[in-house]
């Protein structure tokens, strides 16, 4: 971690007499400086618990499937030994300066010339293998003067007439998405190019050995785009796309209807357990229903909120952050509590409503659920195949608001037809080009409900088969395997991407 010092304070006989100043030390000895009142967090710890010791005792043991092939590309350009000679300015002649900011980590300050787009090229990507994909870790924004980044790579020696335009990104007045930049320009987000999005120029093999390649950074009109650039990284393409199949709030028709027909097929599911509405009306699974679905083979992690009517969400519910995380806690304690845990279990929560931030940029409660020792997170819908990621290459924050293609009724039945097209061509995407996915259902009823019956809650039989058919079609043609949230989470664990 890392701490600012409040005053001048002597540390083993070594005198530091800057205030404020950035120091790395034991987390004993950080945690006694804060106590103290003679320091403060710049990069909060995560908070251990017994929950997290109890996993590890799993994994002494060997009760979880070893990791699968690495999917987290290799920083080819970052980390400590960051240096600005391996970066050429292409055009535009920015101002480029590596510093370490105030977390310690280092990162590339890159200033645009008013108006005038930078292109860069790193010596780490030339000669690099390049599947179709490349990453960006950033931090940057509109308010910040930035209008759009763009990734081009060539096989030759320049990018003239046979290249690829890897992916594009646009900022706008709106925060882009919540999922990339839950703090605008405040917090690093991986910007990842996607296969899917690329557009070729001339005749183009994947994979090729980049003999060139160039990231463009183009500013508003007449500004100066300030950008700061944590790592660079290309991937090949990932053996298998990974799908999470969920259902939220522990309803009995979930239990009845939706998990046996997925567990029928092999595909476990990841249930979200609000701990004040188990039992608590005929609507809801009681205890016994959610120890067997654990027993099953399925994993059981914390959902909220357990507030009001158990609806809404922890934004609207609850006043503080301190009693968001409480309701969130509530959750995960009733789960170890009845021994339903599965190895990192304690690390995962699916937000109410994908609501984990009070305002567009607001990450204060994303902060206090990773103090809690939460890590990984589903939050909002977005059907949408272009929206891809790679939770293995998700920054810290990211991590705590993974995106989700999510299931609802669409209002009418003949809407619903375009809406299960959507999800299973999102399901089809991911396996095609190696993303992950998440799919979530809550309210499962039979064909036969009228349409006046159904909210956005609720999926027909006969919908959640469509859904299931375009599943188990690509796992059988092994471009997707189904994973549960806790296995998902276990594999990516401490990469390199998630300190940032």
């Amino acid at each position: 971690m890392s701490i600012r010092l409040l005053q001048a304070v002597a540390i083993a006989g070594v005198h530091t007499a800057v205030d404020g100043k950035t120091l790395f030390l034991a987390g004993n000895i950080e945690s006694d400086l804060v106590g103290s009142g003679r320091a403060e967090w710049v990069t909060p710890p995560a908070m251990r618990t017994a929950l997290t010791d109890h996993v590890r005792d799993h994994l002494a043991i060997g009760r979880f499937p070893p990791k699968t092939m690495a999917r987290a590309p290799v920083p080819l350009f970052g980390g400590e030994n960051m240096l600005a000679s391996d970066v050429t300015i292409v055009s535009g002649s920015p101002e480029l300066t590596v510093e370490t900011d105030p977390s310690g980590r280092k990162r590339l300050k890159v200033v645009t010339g008013a108006g005038v787009a930078a292109q860069l090229s790193f010596s780490g990507l030339v000669n690099a293998y390049f599947g179709g994909d490349a990453y960006v870790a950033l931090r940057g924004s509109y308010e910040d003067g930035l209008s759009a980044m763009s990734m081009y790579f060539a096989p030759g020696a320049t990018i003239a007439t046979n290249y690829v335009l890897s992916g594009a990104i646009n900022f706008a007045a709106a925060v882009e998405s919540p999922y990339l930049q839950q703090g605008g320009a405040n917090e690093t987000f991986t910007w990842r190019t996607g296969k899917k999005n690329n557009s070729i120029t001339g005749s183009i093999t994947y994979p090729f050995v980049a003999g060139s390649h160039k990231l463009v950074i183009t500013p508003r009109g007449g500004m100066v785009a300030t950008v700061y650039i944590y790592a660079v990284g290309v991937g090949a393409k990932n053996p298998k796309g990974r799908c999470v199949v969920m259902a939220d709030d522990g309803l009995a028709s979930w239990f009845a209807l939706g998990a046996p027909l997925f567990n029928e097929v092999g595909i476990p599911t990841t249930g979200g357990i609000i701990a004040s509405a188990v039992g608590l009306s005929a609507a809801y699974g009681g205890l016994d229903k959610w120890k067997a679905y654990a027993n099953a083979g399925n994993a059981v992690i914390a959902h909220g909120p357990n507030s009001g009517s158990y609806s809404g969400n922890l934004i609207t519910n609850l006043a503080t952050d301190a009693e968001r995380v409480a309701d969130m806690e509530k959750s995960r304690d009733l789960i170890q509590k009845h021994g339903m845990q599965s190895p990192f279990f304690d690390h995962l929560y699916a937000w109410p409503q994908g609501a984990f931030q009070a305002s567009a940029g607001d990450t204060a409660l994303l902060e206090a659920a990773y103090r809690a020792g939460f890590s990984v997170a589903r939050c909002s819908s977005v059907i949408n195949p272009l929206v891809q990621f790679n939770m293995d290459a998700a920054t810290r924050l990211q991590r705590l608001a993974l995106p989700n293609s999510t299931h609802g009724w669409a209002g009418t039945t003949a809407g619903q037809v375009a809406l299960t097209t959507a999800l299973a061509d999102a399901i089809t995407a991911a396996a095609t080009y190696g993303t992950d996915i998440f799919v979530t259902f809550h309210d499962v009823v039979i064909d036969s409900t009228a349409d006046g019956s159904m909210d956005s809650t609720k999926i027909r039989v006969a919908d959640l088969l469509t859904i299931r058919t375009a599943i188990t079609n690509a796992v059988a043609a092994g471009t997707l395997e189904c994973v549960t949230l806790p296995e998902l989470a276990y594999k990516s664990a401490g990469d390199f991407w998630s300190t940032l």
